[in-house]
């Protein structure tokens, strides 16, 4: 018993309950595990003999594992791609605007040795100006193609060890444990109790003795009470 004994009972995610041995000897013990699903707490009882029994100690803990969920932003994704679409379907208007200004530029000038400068400058510049709409284009063409989901984490996730702890329960008992070569050194020095009835002139050495029956002895009150002390 107590303070030489102790008893602990490990329940998993609640952690140990100290039950007095006095109280659980000679009894069964009952353990439950009560666990809310929403909130993932849970409470670990102990009771005497059922699950109807009497409580004698009671531990709570946490069960439950937060992991992380995404969600899609679907407004900012739809705008990402509209924006996209209608680019792409500018670059292209680009195109043939741009064709038409150079087929037309082209067209309208007569060529002569006066204005044949001219019309390869404004025949470079119609090139520039259609390369430059058909590179809006491509880029368009990527950036709708490429149009990254966005995500959003809802929730946080929490730590995984307290999986790696014992998921069984299980009970530790502890009391003090007398090596033989202690038992032989305490034996001669100190002796241990016989618990025996007998008469004192059978023992040799330093005998300790209580309840001493006296009432047989031939000697005064006063002598066996000094006996007695």
């Amino acid at each position: 018993y107590e303070p030489y004994s102790g008893i602990d009972i490990y329940i998993p995610f609640c952690s140990v309950i100290n039950i007095k041995p006095s109280i659980a000897v000679g009894h069964d013990i009952c353990v439950q595990i009560s666990i809310d699903l929403l909130s993932g707490g849970c409470c670990g009882v102990v009771r005497l003999d059922s699950v109807q029994g009497i409580i004698i100690g009671t531990s709570s803990g946490n069960i439950g594992v937060d992991l992380p969920l995404s969600g899609v932003e679907q407004a900012t994704y739809n705008n990402a791609i509209y924006t996209a679409v209608q680019q792409q379907k500018q670059a292209q208007i680009n195109i043939k605007s741009q064709t038409l200004n150079t087929y037309r530029n082209l067209t309208s000038e007569s060529y002569t040795m006066t204005n044949a400068p001219n019309l390869i400058g404004m025949g470079l510049e119609n090139k520039y100006k259609l390369e430059t709409a058909y590179n809006a284009k491509i880029a368009a063409d990527y950036n709708l193609s490429h149009t990254e989901i966005p995500y959003h984490n809802i929730t946080a996730n929490t730590s995984l060890l307290s999986m790696l702890q014992p998921l069984h329960t299980y009970v530790i008992v502890t009391r003090p444990v007398m090596l033989d070569s202690y038992n032989d050194k305490y034996k001669h020095t100190t002796g241990f109790a016989t618990i025996e009835n007998d008469t004192l002139s059978n023992y040799s050495g330093l005998t300790v003795c209580s309840s001493v029956d006296l009432s047989n002895i031939p000697s005064t009150e006063t002598e066996k009470e000094l006996i007695v002390i």
